[in-house]
C-alpha cells in the first residue's frame, strides 16, 4: 500500500477540512494563516478545478495522442500524394502562414524545387510541408502566379 503526503492545500479541497482544524494540527506551519472565508473558498475552488482538470487530462490523453498520430499520418499521406508539386523559385516563404521561423529560414536557404525535396530538408516538419502545400494549392496563389506570368509577357 502506498501512502502519499498531502499538503494543507490538498487537505482543504479534498476533504473539506475547516481551516481551524488544520491550524490546530499544524500550529507551527500555519500560525500566520489568514482566516478569510473568501480566500479559503477560493482555495477550495482552485483545488477542485485542479483535481477535475487532472482527471480529464488523464482520461483524454490517450485520445489526444491517438488523434495526433492520425493527424501526422494524414499529413504525411497528403505530402506523399503531392510530392511532385513544383515550388516557384520566386516564392516568398515569409508570407506563408503556419511555417515556423526556423522552417522559413531553411526553405529560404535550400530553395527546394518541389515538395519531395522540401521534405528531405533536415528539421522540416510534416506540418510545415502541409502549410507549404496549402499555400501552393490556394486559389489566391494560383491567381497571383497567373498575374505574375502575364506581367512577364
Amino acid at each position: 500500500m502506498s501512502v502519499s503526503v498531502l499538503s494543507a492545500y490538498e487537505m482543504l479541497y479534498r476533504f473539506d477540512l475547516p481551516i481551524a482544524q488544520l491550524t490546530n494540527a499544524f500550529p507551527t506551519h500555519l500560525k500566520d494563516c489568514i482566516y478569510d472565508e473568501d480566500i479559503i473558498t477560493r482555495i477550495r475552488n482552485e483545488g477542485i478545478y485542479m483535481q477535475q482538470h487532472q482527471r480529464l487530462t488523464a482520461k483524454w490523453v490517450c485520445f489526444i495522442v491517438r488523434f495526433q498520430r492520425y493527424l501526422y499520418i494524414f499529413q504525411m499521406d497528403e505530402v506523399r500524394r503531392e510530392c511532385a508539386t513544383l515550388i516557384p523559385q520566386d516564392i516568398n516563404y515569409a508570407t506563408i502562414d503556419g511555417l515556423s521561423f526556423e522552417c522559413k529560414e531553411k526553405f529560404e536557404i535550400w530553395r527546394p524545387q518541389n515538395l519531395a525535396a522540401a521534405s528531405r530538408i533536415p528539421g522540416v516538419t510534416p506540418q510545415a510541408l502541409c502549410s507549404l502545400l496549402r499555400y501552393l494549392k490556394a486559389p489566391t496563389q494560383s491567381l497571383a502566379n497567373s498575374i505574375g506570368e502575364s506581367a512577364k509577357l
